[in-house]
């Protein structure tokens, strides 16, 4: 409750050629100020203190927007597991993804700029780091894709494949062992179907990116064309299928990882 109370307490707000500034603070300067001279301004600004800070701090929206600002802010593991995954792309893909931070930052500054609630900022603020995430999962699949071929030939995933076939045909396996060699069975089979339909993966991961990046091109017309704020939509049907973990290699426990964190932050905002 204390952190809602001081939230509730230092909130900002937008006001016209002055930025954010914490009004509840000013106002209640303002009533110590004029309590000098008639005692009676210091009962009347308590008692419009209490007030506010109960009817904010209580309320549930406001409650899941702090919950919010708490849920990434600070976490040092989730900063660096993101740029170490950006710095294992190439150069050319690492400028593809700051060139497209650089634009959902872009859209947030004219957000600010438009005095847009901090609600809506902070809905958009997700929405966008929504769509950058997945971009890089894109290219990070679509790095691993095009190392595929080169990693692991086809003839080497074929004996794989057939020498885990046949111990599974050993009755003699314990459970363990046998959900073990089942579940990387499962895995060849998938980096098999990925490597047979690799170019036509490539094409597809393509024309995410393109679609992402036409999002974000949409939304930064939208927010300094229109003067009424509108939140953000990460609808997107993607048209490749390479993000279900198999292609991210030694990456996958650190995206499974910043999915879960953005997934809950998510999860606060639709509340």
């Amino acid at each position: 409750m204390l952190r809602y109370l001081k939230a509730a307490f230092l909130l900002k707000v937008p006001l016209p050629g002055l930025g954010w500034l914490p009004v509840n603070v000013l106002v209640m300067l303002g009533f110590l100020m004029l309590g000098f001279g008639s005692p009676g301004f210091w009962l009347l600004g308590l008692g419009l203190e209490v007030v506010y800070l109960y009817a904010v701090s209580t309320n549930p929206r406001f409650r899941r927007w702090v919950d919010l600002q708490s849920s990434l802010k600070g976490d040092q593991a989730f900063a660096q597991q993101w740029e170490t995954l950006v710095g294992q792309l190439s150069p050319y893909d690492r400028d593809r993804v700051y060139k497209l931070q650089h634009k959902c930052d872009q859209v947030i500054r004219a957000y600010q700029d438009a005095h847009a609630s901090e609600y809506m900022i902070q809905s958009n603020q997700d929405a966008l780091r929504q769509l950058s995430w997945l971009y890089l999962k894109l290219l990070i699949a679509k790095q691993n894709l095009q190392s595929l071929s080169t990693s692991t030939g086809i003839t080497e995933l074929k004996s794989r494949i057939q020498t885990l076939q046949t111990d599974l045909e050993n009755k003699a396996l314990t459970e363990p062992i046998r959900e073990s060699k089942s579940a990387t069975l499962e895995i060849l089979q998938k980096r098999m179907q990925n490597l047979n339909q690799r170019d036509a993966s490539l094409q597809e991961i393509d024309s995410d990116l393109s679609r992402i990046e036409a999002q974000a091109d949409l939304a930064l017309e939208n927010a300094t064309m229109q003067g009424q704020p509108q939140a953000i939509s990460t609808n997107i049907d993607l048209y490749s299928h390479v993000l279900d973990g198999q292609l991210f290699g030694d990456s996958a426990q650190s995206i499974a990882d910043i999915d879960q964190k953005l997934k809950q932050a998510s999860n606060i905002i639709k509340e």
